[in-house]
């Protein structure tokens, strides 16, 4: 099974940016160097336009369920490349 396309973009960077395992180095260092990956591979979200709460049935009762739609939905762009463009399909019994 083919390693998802995302992920081997993130392995990639990783491999790209040479930098040393946490483990070769002092705690001190290993916290800056997390720190500096997180701002590579943690961008800033996405801007929302819209949230809106729903349920689904379950089998215990209703389950609360928020939705999130970015100001780009529709939008193809690199961050959703292996993702559809169509909305996903609304569970039934929701408004």
């Amino acid at each position: 099974m083919p390693l998802d396309h995302d992920a081997q973009t993130l392995l990639e960077m990783v491999r790209a940016a040479n930098r040393p395992a946490f483990e070769t180095v002092g705690a001190a260092e290993a916290r800056l160097l997390y720190m500096a990956g997180r701002k590579v591979l943690a961008p800033e979200p996405l801007p929302v336009a819209e949230t809106r709460d729903l349920t689904m049935p379950g089998p215990g009762g209703p389950i609360s369920l928020r939705l999130y739609r970015s100001s780009s939905w529709g939008v193809s762009h690199e961050r959703s490349s292996t993702r559809s463009s169509r909305p996903p399909t609304r569970p039934t019994g929701t408004s």
